[in-house]
């Protein structure tokens, strides 16, 4: 009984100490760990450094052709808190807020971080922002994640969102980057701030001053 006593206790030693020593596991330079790529779950304090990182990146990148975002405060939940429609959301933008899951690895933190950026923008830019349809707002949110993590250095998420099957998520980026590549930056910003969906739908703005 000793001996089945002190090997239960071994075995659940083995299974808890890799999460207690998480932070140890990570080789990267303090002022560079939100960059990481150790595997390292995400810490809200970091979270708020990505972000501010990624509002620095989202104004290099784009520059006038996106205003200056309005994020500000980015706040981490539990994968329970973070249930949407009966499934755990990996992060959303709510009020000016982003809410990122803490289960997320440090380097996919800041992807979702940069989706969700794109989704802040449409929310701040567009006239009806929930009439847009899901190709639309999912495929921009992605165009943005794109540019921002290729910025950041991590060509890996970059080739993995440029080939994600996902007819919404996955094609919505291929769509906007073929729209980008045969009309311009400006083309994508205009549709993005007047169109429903990829037909051409117009918002109401639109729609009245072509009247």
């Amino acid at each position: 009984m000793a001996l089945l006593r002190v090997l239960f206790l071994l075995i659940c030693w083995l299974l808890i100490s890799p999460l207690q020593s998480q932070e140890a596991r990570c080789d990267c330079e303090p002022n560079l760990r939100h960059l990481c790529r150790c595997g390292v779950l995400i810490e809200q304090e970091l979270a708020e450094v990505q972000l501010a990182y990624l509002n620095r990146l989202l104004l290099a990148e784009y520059g006038s052709l996106l205003e200056e975002s309005p994020v500000t405060s980015v706040t981490l939940a539990t994968d329970r808190e973070m249930l949407l429609e009966g499934e755990s959301a990996q992060g959303y933008f709510d009020n000016g807020e982003i809410i990122l899951n803490n289960t997320l690895r440090r380097d996919k933190a800041l992807m979702v971080l940069a989706h969700e950026l794109g989704h802040a923008w449409q929310y701040q830019i567009q006239e009806e922002p929930d009439e847009v349809d899901e190709f639309l707002a999912e495929g921009f949110a992605e165009w943005v994640a794109f540019y921002l993590m290729k910025r950041a250095g991590f060509t890996e998420h970059c080739y993995a969102l440029k080939t994600n099957p996902d007819p919404i998520y996955g094609e919505g980026l291929r769509w906007f980057l073929n729209i980008e590549q045969e009309f311009g930056r400006e083309a994508v910003i205009k549709i993005v701030t007047t169109w429903r969906s990829k037909n051409g739908n117009r918002q109401s703005r639109e729609i009245q001053n072509s009247l």
